[in-house]
């Protein structure tokens, strides 16, 4: 084939930005199915196919030395061989896997008008007993025999650790501190000598603690989409773990995606109305419709203009206007409506919160004075760090499928790390708020959301870091997919996790306060 200066230009681009091609290999026969997919190719994946990759090129730096001075140029060479290795039994291909020879190659000089290639391959054949019901188990299995599972298990070591040391911190406060605080308190009741006993703290908070927070209406929707969010990411853990998104499968994984977040929607509607309504809100529907746009508007502005630069470089990632459309009439004709019927079922329930104590002094309580280490927004800041830590492995090799050119298949050890941040996740919002509650600083309910959902922003630093430090992207087009679609991952894990923290720290509360008479 002939490559004219345009074509040899995107090859260029290609090589620099570690492209890589793809391979349909078909199993239904015993021959080769080939097809290469870049940029000028485009096809119609068919069924039972299996996908192998391989990079289009390599870039190298040539020096070259003079008598005086050296020259340094950036060489762009192409793959023009690939050797494909296939495992077969009887008529079905099992497995394959692709190499390049990297002796075969042409140089792509930018200069030319055009260049003629000549692409070639070559295949070898070895038989197998794996039959060919069981090909895709015998494909993931090998998929996870190649990725390092001592740095997988070490995590999920690091993880456990976490859990064991917040859950102990916890229980300790639960079962000594709490107990000995309930006792005295107590004691001092049945004395009548309530406001002559020397214990500052939590007890003080009983006409305060349990006040409604500023903005409601927002503050229900927010613990609402990240309740749904929650259960999204459940489900999507669930079908993961029987077998749904294995590699050849392309497109299962933003199809569930889109799919649950409509079916979930009445979640949100019911967890959010129920919530505005017990807290004493009157505009119902307008909640409702803050609800299903919070996540979504967001969302929809990032993928504009993600969508925008992909069609500005003619990338094959921009979706098509008709396929945005879809997923538009989608949100339109089901989550919107899912999410207003849910919050209308709701509106008629009794304004009053689910509460042990349910009357709040007429006049707030005043705030003592803290010192600078318990200021709000540090507690914030730095509350992220042990929720961050038991996840950040494998974000790494999260991020290094969806954006790099691995295979993430342990879907098992990923169930065990997002359990266990949000286990660490709720210990650590309930031991921050305990000790706030002692500071006599009753205002819990905004601060805890935050801090549980901080983890949110430890993951959009993670990938600046990835970015720069771990990955050899590069170019306008690949830091907008990249920090674009991060962000809007990173927004969706501060409500989920947030919901997650609020709602431990909500029955948490409940519980202690419900330990103890009102004075």
């Amino acid at each position: 084939m002939t490559l004219d200066k345009r074509a040899i230009h995107q090859y260029l681009g290609a090589i620099h930005q570690n492209y890589m091609f793809e391979y349909f290999v078909g199993l239904d026969n015993a021959y080769l199915f080939v097809i290469l997919f870049f940029h000028l190719f485009f096809f119609k994946k068919k069924d039972h196919e299996l996908l192998v990759t391989g990079f289009l090129g390599k870039e190298e730096m040539i020096i070259e030395t003079y008598e005086d001075h050296s020259h340094q140029e950036t060489t762009y060479f192409l793959f023009t061989h690939w050797n494909f290795h296939c495992e077969y039994h009887g008529p079905y291909v099992i497995s394959c896997r692709i190499t390049t020879d990297l002796n075969k190659r042409i140089d792509l000089d930018h200069d030319k008008d055009n260049i003629h290639v000549t692409f070639t391959y070559t295949v070898d054949w070895e038989q197998t007993d794996v039959h060919v019901n069981d090909r895709l188990t015998y494909h993931v299995r090998k998929l996870i025999r190649s990725q390092p599972l001592d740095v997988h298990w070490l995590s999920i070591l690091n993880s456990f650790i976490l859990v064991i040391l917040v859950t102990a911190f916890v229980a300790l406060v639960f079962t000594r501190i709490l107990r000995q605080d309930c006792l005295r308190y107590h004691a001092s009741i049945a004395q009548d000598d309530v406001e002559d006993v020397d214990d500052p703290g939590w007890k003080r908070l009983q006409r305060d603690v349990f006040r409604t927070p500023n903005r409601i209406m927002l503050f229900s929707a927010c613990v609402g989409t990240g309740t749904q969010l929650l259960v999204l990411m459940i489900s999507l853990l669930i079908l993961s773990l029987i077998g749904l998104f294995y590699p050849g499968n392309r497109g299962a994984l933003v199809t569930a995606v889109i799919f649950c977040y409509c079916l979930t929607a009445s979640i949100g509607g019911h967890v959010s109305g129920t919530l505005y309504i017990q807290m004493g809100g009157q505009k119902w529907a307008t909640n409702a419709v803050l609800t299903a746009c919070i996540f979504p508007i967001p969302f929809f502005a990032i993928f504009v203009v993600v969508n925008s630069i992909a069609w500005a470089y003619n990338s094959a990632m921009a979706l098509p206007f008709l396929y945005i459309l879809a997923i538009f009439v989608l949100w339109s004709v089901v989550t919107f409506p899912l999410t207003v019927y849910a919050a209308h079922r709701v509106k008629n329930i009794p304004a009053q919160l689910n509460v042990p104590i349910a009357a709040v002094s007429k006049v707030e309580r005043q705030i003592p004075e803290l010192p600078w280490y318990r200021n709000s927004w540090l507690q914030i800041a730095l509350s992220g760090i042990l929720p961050f830590t038991a996840i950040y492995i494998e974000l790494h090799f999260l991020f290094t499928a969806i954006f790099g050119h691995q295979v993430y298949t342990l879907f098992g050890i990923l169930c065990l790390a997002f359990s266990m941040l949000l286990i660490v996740t709720a210990a650590v919002t309930i031991g921050l708020t305990y000790f706030q509650l002692q500071s006599e600083d009753w205002r819990w309910w905004w601060r805890s959301f935050a801090t549980a959902g901080s983890p949110g922003i430890y993951i959009l630093g993670y990938a600046v870091f990835y970015y720069y430090y771990r990955s050899y992207m590069n170019g306008v087009l690949q830091a907008a997919f990249f920090f674009g679609y991060v962000g809007a991952v990173s927004y969706a894990f501060f409500l989920m996790l947030g919901a997650v923290g609020w709602w431990s720290t909500f029955l948490f509360l409940k519980q202690i306060y419900g330990a103890i008479k009102p004075e």
